[in-house]
């Protein structure tokens, strides 16, 4: 994560404490960052995005470099999930007798 190479994000509970995170992580639109630092501490009261190399919650999404991160004048910060890259088929060889 602290490199910028993650492809995915798991969550890993023996409850149910995340689902509604995960679900609304699978969600295309638009969070506001400060509910989403909510429901973590919600879940994960112990969480700090300092543990992880980042001086607070924007900077380690930023760097996680699975969302797509928007800041306004006001200093409000919503994120969405990133698109997942599609692997394109490269152009198949024909051989000629």
């Amino acid at each position: 994560m602290h490199k910028g190479r993650l492809d995915g994000f798991c969550l890993v509970s023996s409850d149910s404490d995340f689902t509604r995170l995960a679900q609304r992580l699978r969600e295309d639109g638009w969070m506001n960052l400060g509910n989403v630092g909510s429901r973590i501490l919600g879940a994960a009261p112990d969480f700090d995005a300092r543990t992880y190399g980042c001086r607070n919650l924007v900077t380690l999404v930023e760097k996680s470099g699975g969302f797509e991160v928007e800041k306004d004048q006001a200093r409000n910060v919503r994120i969405r999930r990133k698109a997942p890259r599609r692997k394109t088929a490269g152009k198949a060889k024909t051989r000629r007798s």
